[in-house]
């Protein structure tokens, strides 16, 4: 099974915004862009129509609870990715300590 191309943010917008527009066809932009398909292209436009830009932003780590959700991958500052790793951290240091009290 074959991995799936991620788009960036500036290139999604870019895409978007041509083709509501009208300036040129999804297939066109699609090419143009080294996007997959004109249906990816479509997709988009309905999500940035129903939520902006907001819509295209990593919602990974965002839910609430130890285990929902994937971990992010990129942070929007030091200090976020710092707090994640204080935090991961953390959890390993309890993790050992449990498993030297149960031994």
């Amino acid at each position: 099974m074959g991995k799936h191309k991620k788009y960036s943010t500036s290139l999604k917008l870019q895409a978007v915004k041509t083709f509501l527009k009208g300036e040129k066809s999804a297939s066109v932009i699609a090419e143009e862009l080294g996007i997959s398909s004109r249906r990816r292209l479509t997709q988009w436009a309905t999500i940035y129509e129903k939520y902006g830009e907001q819509g295209f932003k990593d919602k990974r780590g965002k839910l609430t609870g130890p285990t929902k959700g994937r971990p992010k991958k990129d942070f929007d500052s030091l200090e976020e990715e710092n707090e994640f790793l204080r935090a991961k951290v953390a959890l390993l240091e309890a993790l050992a300590e449990h498993r030297v009290k149960k031994k």
